[in-house]
């Protein structure tokens, strides 16, 4: 049976409540995450004040490029090559800034980067605290020097204990990143984060989600959702 679920889609909570409810299922219906500063702003602060030395400034989020902008003043000197994904891309683009690379998900971000990385250069990568390790593993296969920092946090947002399965569902970047420490926390006998397209779905891996399934659009109904599952579970 399913015990708990997490879900940050409004237009799907009531009908799914019901359903939940029916099955003898727990409801976790949670709000938006909410944004805090790293765990320990030292190392951020440290890297950002020698973006000069930087080559690349890779940006996996809009959160990200937030915390970039905040702590180094702006968005960085004519010299500075950037990547980032979309949502990252637009909010620098509303600065006056330009990046070099862009792409829809982070593995789609990496995967254009690489062509454009020189050996041994160093390449900022402002994360979430938990996260970095996708993108630390990548860049060095691409022989580059990762300067993989934690740059912001989530407040906590779900404590669930030892559920028997859970569900939880992100939308966005910034619920994948949220809810992937949450999951692990839960250390449920079997859970899966649901995510909906490849940014969340990158997003999810890199913060270290322990089971992750990528779906198109949202089933509408708990027996559509755990028709999903069937692959995974």
């Amino acid at each position: 049976m399913l015990t708990a679920l997490a879900s940050f889609d409004p237009a799907l909570l009531d009908a799914w409540n019901t359903e939940l409810q029916r099955h003898g299922a727990e409801a976790l219906l949670l709000a938006e995450p909410a944004l805090a500063g790293p765990p320990d702003p030292i190392p951020w602060s440290r890297a950002a004040s020698e973006v000069a030395l930087t080559r690349w400034l890779l940006l996996p989020s809009a959160h990200a490029a937030d915390a970039f902008v905040d702590e180094a003043g702006g968005p960085g000197g004519p010299t500075l090559r950037i990547a980032a994904i979309d949502e990252a891309a637009e909010l620098l683009r509303e600065l006056g800034r330009q990046v070099d690379i862009r792409a829809a998900s982070l593995g789609d971000l990496l995967a254009r980067l690489g062509p454009r990385l020189g050996r041994r250069q160093r390449v900022l990568a402002p994360h979430v605290a938990g996260g970095g390790k996708l993108i630390s593993e990548r860049l060095e296969a691409l022989g580059a020097e990762p300067i993989c920092v934690a740059a912001y946090d989530y407040e906590e947002s779900v404590a669930v204990e030892h559920p028997t399965r859970l569900v939880a569902i992100a939308t966005t970047v910034p619920q994948a990143e949220s809810l992937a420490p949450a999951m692990r926390r839960a250390e449920a006998d079997r859970a899966v984060l649901v995510t909906l397209g490849a940014a969340s779905a990158s997003a999810a891996e890199d913060s270290g989600a322990p089971q992750i399934r990528e779906v198109g659009a949202l089933p509408e109904t708990l027996e559509g959702l755990l028709d999903e599952l069937r692959t995974v579970w």
